[in-house]
């Protein structure tokens, strides 16, 4: 017979080692788990939407609702094509999309895989390095210089100015409503500043100090999932002064409404509420370029002609960063460098 003391130790040994089996079991089930889930297939949509969770608090609405969206309309394309691999999805954005388009895809979805990879939803990145193998022709490596910023004239700018004043292009019987003059004050804001279109679509009488002579940018109007909202901050400072010249108060001060009240918008849309750039560009700003016979350029080309005149007027570049939210460097290199016609002096 085995004595008590023994047998208490012998219990008191089962009972540890029923303890470390329940243990070793419960580790074993969590490993069998993690590699289940590691080892499930997520497809691109799912995996995209899930990224997209996680960066929405880290982006801008506009990013979100332009660059982010078009990838996922993308790939709601290619959810119909089960077991299709990372090379699959690159042939398809090749065959389907612009060169450009397709290296941005897929760049993105690297991203992408590399953000889950990070966050143990799968082993490895696909996309990793596939988007360097994706060469643009050498026409889309031309400098911004050279390629965006296509400046109006001094004389080329007046003659827009002067075509929305007097509703030159818009047709005899054109509602008050339509008639292009309503955004006359809007477009010679744009020529007179330099400031982004979302600054000025944005902007609010608040902004406007007429004592201090002083306009405060300090938000813009995006684009997001939801429509158009108003944004705290600009694209690369927390808010930008700008003084107003008597070219500017004249023009402000013959726009402002009587007894408005501070949140009023100081160029709101013909109709209310903000200008939709989409529209005003397909249906006044284009209207009046093809009447006026000049090559078709986007509006933000009024903030690239206000910077190139100020050059030409022989303002420093520090001074013209400072009014428009650009740094010096970006003044030099792709304003400075883009002026072509510039005269070697006699000396």
């Amino acid at each position: 017979m085995i004595p008590t003391t023994e047998m208490a130790e012998i219990i008191q040994l089962t009972q540890t080692i029923n303890e470390q089996q329940k243990i070793l079991a419960a580790a074993l089930a969590r490993l069998v788990g993690v590699e289940e889930f590691i080892n499930q297939s997520l497809n691109l949509l799912e995996t995209w939407d899930k990224y997209i969770d996680f960066k929405k608090s880290s982006v801008s609405p506009s990013y979100l609702a332009h660059q982010l969206q078009a990838t996922r309309n993308h790939l709601e394309k290619l959810s119909g094509s089960s077991g299709m691999d990372a090379v699959g999805v690159r042939d398809w954005a090749m065959a389907n999309l612009t060169v450009d388009s397709a290296k941005r895809l897929i760049s993105q979805l690297s991203a992408c895989y590399a953000w889950a990879k990070n966050s143990k939803l799968i082993e490895a990145n696909p996309f990793a390095g596939m988007a360097s193998e994706i060469k643009l022709p050498h026409s889309k490596k031309i400098s911004t210089g050279d390629r965006e910023i296509e400046p109006f004239t001094a004389t080329e700018r007046d003659s827009i100015i002067e075509a929305f004043k007097t509703n030159r292009f818009c047709h005899p019987f054109t509602s008050r409503n339509h008639l292009h003059s309503n955004y006359a004050a809007y477009v010679q804001f744009l020529f007179y500043t330099g400031c982004r279109p979302s600054e000025a679509i944005g902007l609010q009488w608040k902004n406007i100090d007429f004592d201090k002579q002083t306009i405060i940018f300090r938000e813009a109007v995006v684009q997001s999932p939801r429509g158009r909202i108003r944004k705290e901050g600009l694209k690369t400072q927390s808010f930008r002064r700008f003084k107003i010249n008597g070219q500017l108060h004249q023009i402000l001060e013959g726009t402002k409404p009587l007894n408005c009240s501070a949140s009023i918008l100081v160029f709101p849309a013909a109709e209310g509420g903000f200008i939709v750039q989409d529209n005003f560009r397909k249906r006044v700003w284009k209207k009046i370029l093809e009447g006026l016979g000049l090559e078709y350029r986007v509006p933000y080309q009024t903030r690239h002609t206000f910077i190139t005149l100020c050059l030409d007027k022989g303002i420093d570049a520090k001074d013209i960063a400072q009014w428009v939210g650009n740094s010096p460097e970006i003044i030099y290199k792709h304003y400075a460098g883009s002026r072509h016609n510039l005269q070697v002096p006699e000396i």
